[in-house]
């Protein structure tokens, strides 16, 4: 079954396939086979992000859309943090369009169907950010953008900016049994907003990070 995500025309599977493993633990081989089957199985969504797999997450993808129907897929990334890494001044308007780029050439395709913020940057103005990603939409390089693991002062913070925000359309987040810290701070204001949830993590329980 497909919804749409939000307030978007972003048609998805329930289920999505997320990159994280990719060129890390699973090779280029395995990597297509699972898409394959994947698609098969009628999910549409892959969600990777610059550096996942040791940043060859993107390029294995991308080889695999090079040789199948792109259109038949939702691509999804992140302008990604490396374990550790803070998230200040990463979502400057330089460094948006840049990875955004470095994204849209790893991949192989001509646009992004959601681009998402790993982290919330609390160094550079949101108005910033928000004008860079439309940019972006108005540019054909991405259609909509997104956050990840946002809280809701900061989505709060992001949806009250004088930026227009109609191509806001996802929250990413953490949620299962044991990690509920989104459950009833996020999930209400994503209803509120008309933005589409995006949960990682939901049949695997990890031990939280402070960062969580």
């Amino acid at each position: 079954m497909h919804n749409y995500l939000g307030k978007s025309n972003l048609k998805i599977s329930r289920i999505g396939i997320g990159g994280n493993l990719f060129g890390a633990y699973v090779n280029e081989q395995q990597t297509h086979n699972i898409l394959s089957k994947a698609i098969e199985l009628g999910i549409n969504l892959i969600d990777a992000a610059d550096v996942y797999g040791k940043h060859k997450s993107e390029i294995i993808i991308g080889n695999f859309l090079k040789h199948h129907n792109r259109d038949s897929w939702i691509i999804a990334t992140k302008l990604g943090l490396e374990p550790g890494e803070t998230s200040d001044n990463t979502s400057t308007a330089n460094i948006i369009i840049k990875r955004t780029e470095n994204s849209l050439k790893r991949l192989q395709i001509d646009t992004i169907d959601l681009y998402q913020l790993h982290r919330f940057d609390g160094k550079t103005p949101v108005e910033e950010t928000l004008l860079a990603l439309n940019r972006l939409v108005k540019q054909g390089k991405i259609r909509y953008y997104g956050v990840c693991n946002f809280t809701d002062t900061q989505l709060i913070e992001i949806m009250n900016s004088d930026v227009d925000t109609s191509h806001l359309v996802s929250s990413q987040f953490g949620l299962n049994l044991f990690k509920r810290k989104y459950l009833h701070s996020v999930l209400p204001l994503c209803s509120h907003y008309d933005m589409g949830v995006l949960a990682y993590g939901c049949l695997l329980y990890t031990s939280p990070s402070p960062r969580d």
